[in-house]
């Protein structure tokens, strides 16, 4: 049974798209794209592991507690990540990659960490 979830959650990581980086804005960088952005099935499952919100939990509603929510997304994001090799780009690693640099002004913390410096210098 945890086998075929995790291939059903693995095929649905693979048909995520990502967002665009061209060009990047603030409103790109927020719950609500994340959210957008998260395969449904990927969301309700993690919803659920982590909530204690009811079966007929959907996309449209968000999780009870705004904390939970924020739980949620910031792990599909990274399931995400790291299931796709860093080849898709999300929310979390775009905003997470733009200030660090902006902050630290440190490429190498950036590249080993968050985004390519390529694809923050697109940015």
């Amino acid at each position: 049974m945890l086998y075929r979830t995790a291939k059903l959650i693995k095929g649905q990581t693979k048909h995520c798209k990502g967002m665009s980086l061209y060009p990047v804005s603030v409103n790109d960088i927020d719950l609500e794209t994340a959210k957008q952005i998260e395969p449904t099935d990927v969301y309700l499952f993690l919803r659920w592991v982590i909530t204690n919100d009811d079966v007929e939990a959907d996309l449209e509603s968000s999780c009870s507690i705004a904390a939970d929510e924020r739980r949620v997304l910031c792990l599909a994001q990274d399931l995400i990540h790291c299931a796709s090799h860093a080849r898709v780009k999300l929310p979390k690693h775009v905003g997470l990659a733009i200030s660090v640099r902006h902050m630290t002004g440190s490429k190498q913390l950036v590249s080993n960490h968050a985004q390519s410096n390529r694809t923050l210098f697109v940015l």
